[in-house]
């Protein structure tokens, strides 16, 4: 089992396993695009919230959902100015995405939640602090992207969703 997760296995009626399937539940945070991309795929491992995540959850793994949702700003990819660090990022995640969209309603990977904290802490690099718009920075690292999005209804604050591990990498 590990690292906290909750697993079961698909099972026949006749109670033996049949093509085992091991299912683990994850907490995911839902978040704005480009937010969920620029995390996956973008170099962002800051995310802000204005509340500290569960303790329990530092070290762990936390899935990343795509909201509905596109921050008004970032909708015209066209108006992007590639002379501001945070619209370079945005545009080489767009290319790696192979479009000019971004993925909604939908997981996108998975991430390591290393820590915490304010914008004095001294675990951040310097890279981290350009991201970290506070009060709490949550601090990630590892992304690890599912080969395509898993479509999903998104919730406010942590929610927990079962996935196949076999999906994670």
């Amino acid at each position: 089992m590990g690292r906290g997760f909750q697993t079961t296995a698909n099972h026949s009626a006749d109670g033996l396993a049949s093509k085992r399937t091991e299912q683990i539940t994850l907490p995911v945070l839902t978040l704005r695009q480009p937010w969920a991309s620029l995390i996956m795929f973008g170099g962002k491992t800051i995310e802000n919230r204005n509340w500290s995540p569960p303790k329990r959850l530092v070290g762990q793994r936390l899935a990343i959902h795509a909201g509905k949702k596109c921050e008004r700003l970032y909708e015209r990819i066209d108006d992007l100015d590639l002379a501001d660090p945070i619209d370079r990022a945005l545009r080489k995640c767009l290319d790696l995405l192979g479009g000019e969209h971004w993925p909604r309603g939908a997981i996108l990977g998975t991430v390591e939640l290393v820590g915490y904290g304010d914008r004095h802490n001294p675990d951040l690099t310097d890279a981290e602090r350009d991201w970290f718009d506070g009060p709490v920075g949550w601090i990630l690292r590892d992304p690890r992207p599912l080969s395509e999005p898993i479509p999903a209804q998104g919730k406010q604050g942590l929610w927990n969703f079962e996935i196949n591990k076999d999906l994670l990498t």
